[in-house]
Parts: structure tokens; sequence; C-alpha cells
């Protein structure tokens, strides 16, 4: 999924707050420049709406096999997933209608890992 956050390697994304309430998970997104850590900017929120299952973890732990079957990009959708399989075979996340989509945020600091049944959104740059 192609977005602005795209303009930069994911690396240079830090993940600087995380909301979910009523199953809306919003993610702020800064970029800090190399040369001075405390000058942020841009800043963009991505919005996932409908979410069933999201999961933080810092990148350091990121193995090969969670960005198998993965599109591009700093936001991408998952073709095929051993997370889905895992929650499909062993909870209930999955149960209700609709078609579930496994997507992923990688930054610097952190990859989320989201479960929905909607296209993220991304707003800003401020």
């Amino acid at each position: 999924m192609k977005t602005s956050l795209d303009e930069y390697d994911y690396q240079q994304w830090y993940l600087e707050g995380v909301s979910y309430k009523g199953n809306v998970l919003l993610l702020d997104i800064a970029r800090v420049h190399i040369n001075d850590d405390q000058n942020i900017s841009p800043r963009y929120i991505v919005v996932f709406d409908d979410v069933s299952y999201f999961q933080a973890y810092d990148e350091v732990k990121h193995l090969p096999e969670h960005s198998e079957n993965r599109d591009d990009g700093v936001i991408a959708k998952h073709m095929k997933s051993s997370l889905m399989k895992y929650l499909a075979e062993y909870t209930t996340v999955l149960e209700g209608p609709g078609k579930y989509k496994h997507y992923s945020v990688m930054a610097g600091d952190e990859f989320v890992h989201v479960i929905t049944r909607s296209q993220p959104k991304v707003t800003g740059a401020f």
C-alpha cells in the first residue's frame, strides 16, 4: 500500500503514540531527522477502523517470516499470513461477518500488526 510514509525508509519513522478505542486504532508516526533527534517532522496519523486484533512489538524481535507474502511499503497488506491462520485456528477473533485482512506498519522502533476488515487511512502531515 503506497502512502506518503514511503517517501522515507521505514527505519526513519518512529511510533510516537498508540490509541485504541471502540475498534479504532490510531498510530501517531513521526520522522526523526538523523542530525537532530529533537526535530520531529513530518508527523502522520494512521487510522485503522473495525480492528479485531492488533499487536505491537520491538523491531529487533521481527523475524524474517513476519515479512513473507507482504506487499512493499511502510504500511502493507499481507497476502498470506501465519498470524491469520493462528487466529482462525485457535481463537474466535475472526468469527464476525466480512473478510478480514492483515496489515502491518513498520517503523524504526516498533512493528504493528493489525487484523481489520477495512483499509487503513493516512492523515496529516503536520
